[in-house]
């Protein structure tokens, strides 16, 4: 995979699925290729093939690195609803800023 440097190195994207209410992990996937907005079907595959008894995910959970039409479409066709970042907040909002935001 292509790195900060501007280099290559041998690297893995590695993604798990877990249920929010037990925090289990229920199924994996390492690939090679960077782009998280590749891995949501194939995870949802897993997904579709696991036990029934297991039961069926409601909601995908995702940062906005997942965030695509496709994969909106993808979860939508599964009956699962995408709650999928659109896009990114800044990190350690002063007081004054988080105030701010609440009162407009």
């Amino acid at each position: 995979m292509k790195v900060s440097d501007g280099g290559f190195d041998q690297c893995y994207n590695g993604q798990i699925a877990v249920d929010m209410d037990s925090l289990l992990m229920v199924t994996t996937n390492t690939v090679q290729a960077c782009n998280d907005k590749q891995q949501v079907e194939p995870i949802l595959d897993k997904l579709k093939a696991l036990p029934v008894e297991l039961g069926k995910p409601d909601n995908l959970v995702a940062d906005t690195g997942y965030f695509s039409e496709a994969n909106v479409h993808a979860c939508g066709e599964q009956k699962i609803t995408p709650l999928i970042a659109v896009r990114r907040e800044a990190h350690h909002l002063t007081r004054w800023r988080v105030l701010w935001s609440r009162h407009r």
